[in-house]
Protein backbone atom coordinates (compact mmCIF):
# COMPACT_ATOMS: atom_id res chain seq x y z
CA UNK A 1 0.00 0.00 0.00
CA UNK A 2 1.15 3.49 -1.01
CA UNK A 3 1.98 6.05 1.93
CA UNK A 4 -0.22 9.47 1.03
CA UNK A 5 1.32 11.97 3.24
CA UNK A 6 0.32 10.33 6.81
CA UNK A 7 -3.05 9.70 6.09
CA UNK A 8 -5.14 6.81 6.83
CA UNK A 9 -6.99 4.68 4.41
CA UNK A 10 -10.24 4.50 6.94
CA UNK A 11 -10.52 8.83 6.10
CA UNK A 12 -9.42 8.31 2.58
CA UNK A 13 -12.24 6.04 2.36
CA UNK A 14 -14.23 8.66 4.50
CA UNK A 15 -13.86 11.53 1.75
CA UNK A 16 -14.49 9.32 -1.23
CA UNK A 17 -18.06 8.05 0.14
CA UNK A 18 -18.66 11.47 0.52
CA UNK A 19 -17.85 12.69 -2.97
CA UNK A 20 -19.29 9.83 -4.69
CA UNK A 21 -22.85 9.80 -3.16
CA UNK A 22 -25.36 10.80 -5.68
CA UNK A 23 -26.51 14.45 -5.71
CA UNK A 24 -30.30 12.98 -6.80
CA UNK A 25 -32.73 9.76 -5.52
CA UNK A 26 -32.11 7.48 -8.24
CA UNK A 27 -34.88 5.21 -7.55
CA UNK A 28 -37.01 8.67 -8.44
CA UNK A 29 -35.17 9.28 -11.75
CA UNK A 30 -37.66 7.92 -14.72
CA UNK A 31 -36.44 7.90 -17.68
CA UNK A 32 -38.61 7.95 -20.91
CA UNK A 33 -38.48 7.98 -24.98
CA UNK A 34 -38.05 11.76 -25.03
CA UNK A 35 -34.90 11.38 -22.86
CA UNK A 36 -33.18 8.69 -25.72
CA UNK A 37 -31.56 10.97 -29.15
CA UNK A 38 -33.90 11.07 -31.82
CA UNK A 39 -31.08 8.92 -33.98
CA UNK A 40 -30.87 6.41 -31.63
CA UNK A 41 -34.73 6.41 -31.35
CA UNK A 42 -34.43 5.34 -35.11
CA UNK A 43 -32.15 3.13 -34.72
CA UNK A 44 -33.90 1.08 -31.86
CA UNK A 45 -37.33 1.20 -33.96
CA UNK A 46 -34.74 -0.32 -37.05
CA UNK A 47 -33.62 -3.04 -34.47
CA UNK A 48 -37.34 -3.68 -33.55
CA UNK A 49 -38.56 -4.21 -37.29
CA UNK A 50 -35.48 -6.06 -37.87
CA UNK A 51 -36.08 -8.57 -34.99
CA UNK A 52 -39.51 -9.27 -35.73
CA UNK A 53 -39.43 -9.48 -39.61
CA UNK A 54 -35.74 -9.94 -40.44
CA UNK A 55 -34.32 -8.83 -43.66
CA UNK A 56 -36.59 -6.73 -45.53
CA UNK A 57 -36.50 -3.85 -47.49
CA UNK A 58 -35.66 -0.47 -46.26
CA UNK A 59 -36.39 2.89 -47.47
CA UNK A 60 -35.56 5.34 -45.19
CA UNK A 61 -36.27 9.09 -45.83
CA UNK A 62 -34.78 12.14 -44.61
CA UNK A 63 -36.86 14.98 -45.17
CA UNK A 64 -36.17 18.74 -45.59
CA UNK A 65 -33.61 17.50 -48.48
CA UNK A 66 -33.29 21.09 -50.03
CA UNK A 67 -32.07 22.49 -46.23
CA UNK A 68 -29.70 19.95 -45.89
CA UNK A 69 -26.13 20.75 -45.50
CA UNK A 70 -24.80 18.58 -48.88
CA UNK A 71 -22.80 19.38 -51.95
CA UNK A 72 -25.01 19.10 -55.32
CA UNK A 73 -24.29 16.00 -56.57
CA UNK A 74 -22.83 13.82 -53.76
CA UNK A 75 -23.87 10.63 -52.86
CA UNK A 76 -26.44 10.18 -50.65
CA UNK A 77 -25.09 7.16 -49.28
CA UNK A 78 -21.48 8.98 -48.38
CA UNK A 79 -23.91 11.86 -46.64
CA UNK A 80 -25.27 9.75 -44.12
CA UNK A 81 -22.37 7.84 -43.48
CA UNK A 82 -20.67 11.32 -42.68
CA UNK A 83 -23.80 12.65 -40.84
CA UNK A 84 -25.66 9.71 -39.08
CA UNK A 85 -23.34 7.29 -38.94
CA UNK A 86 -25.11 5.42 -36.59
CA UNK A 87 -28.11 4.73 -38.98
CA UNK A 88 -25.90 4.32 -41.93
CA UNK A 89 -23.91 1.63 -40.19
CA UNK A 90 -27.03 -0.55 -38.24
CA UNK A 91 -29.05 -0.17 -41.81
CA UNK A 92 -25.47 -1.61 -43.83
CA UNK A 93 -24.90 -4.32 -41.52
CA UNK A 94 -28.72 -5.49 -40.83
CA UNK A 95 -30.30 -4.61 -44.35
CA UNK A 96 -29.02 -7.00 -47.39
CA UNK A 97 -31.59 -4.57 -49.60
CA UNK A 98 -31.78 -0.79 -48.22
CA UNK A 99 -31.92 2.97 -50.14
CA UNK A 100 -31.27 6.16 -48.86
CA UNK A 101 -33.84 9.21 -49.61
CA UNK A 102 -34.06 12.89 -49.35
CA UNK A 103 -37.06 14.12 -49.61
CA UNK A 104 -37.64 17.97 -50.21
CA UNK A 105 -39.25 20.56 -47.77
CA UNK A 106 -41.99 21.09 -50.12
CA UNK A 107 -39.68 23.53 -52.17
CA UNK A 108 -39.54 26.52 -49.71
CA UNK A 109 -39.07 27.57 -46.25
CA UNK A 110 -42.03 28.19 -44.86
CA UNK A 111 -40.42 30.68 -42.39
CA UNK A 112 -39.62 33.35 -44.86
CA UNK A 113 -42.48 32.92 -46.67
CA UNK A 114 -44.35 36.19 -47.78
CA UNK A 115 -47.82 37.42 -50.24
CA UNK A 116 -45.67 36.60 -53.32
CA UNK A 117 -44.48 33.50 -52.88
CA UNK A 118 -48.01 31.58 -52.96
CA UNK A 119 -47.71 32.03 -56.80
CA UNK A 120 -44.17 30.57 -57.05
CA UNK A 121 -44.98 27.56 -55.16
CA UNK A 122 -48.46 27.64 -57.11
CA UNK A 123 -46.45 27.63 -60.31
CA UNK A 124 -43.94 25.14 -59.13
CA UNK A 125 -46.98 22.91 -58.31
CA UNK A 126 -48.40 22.67 -61.53
CA UNK A 127 -45.46 21.69 -63.13
CA UNK A 128 -44.69 19.18 -60.36
CA UNK A 129 -41.60 20.16 -59.68
CA UNK A 130 -42.34 21.78 -55.36
CA UNK A 131 -41.57 17.91 -54.08
CA UNK A 132 -38.93 15.98 -54.98
CA UNK A 133 -36.85 12.99 -54.53
CA UNK A 134 -33.03 12.87 -53.76
CA UNK A 135 -30.66 9.58 -54.55
CA UNK A 136 -27.99 10.63 -56.36
CA UNK A 137 -29.77 12.79 -58.43
CA UNK A 138 -33.50 15.11 -58.12
CA UNK A 139 -36.38 13.06 -59.08
CA UNK A 140 -39.88 14.58 -59.50
CA UNK A 141 -41.26 11.50 -58.57
CA UNK A 142 -42.23 11.27 -55.15
CA UNK A 143 -43.24 7.48 -55.08
CA UNK A 144 -39.86 6.61 -55.91
CA UNK A 145 -39.39 5.11 -52.25
CA UNK A 146 -42.91 3.13 -51.91
CA UNK A 147 -41.47 2.13 -55.97
CA UNK A 148 -38.52 0.58 -54.27
CA UNK A 149 -40.32 -1.04 -51.61
CA UNK A 150 -42.67 -2.87 -53.99
CA UNK A 151 -40.61 -4.25 -56.58
CA UNK A 152 -37.30 -5.08 -53.98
Amino acid sequence: MLNLGGSSPQMLQEQVSEVTKPKVDLEKVVMTSGDIDPAIQNVLLLKYLYERMDDIPVAICFSSWDAADCNEGESIDKWVEENHPCIYNFVKEHFSSYKFYGISAQGADYRELDENSGDDLAEKTTQKKRAFIYTDQISFDITEPIDFLIKE
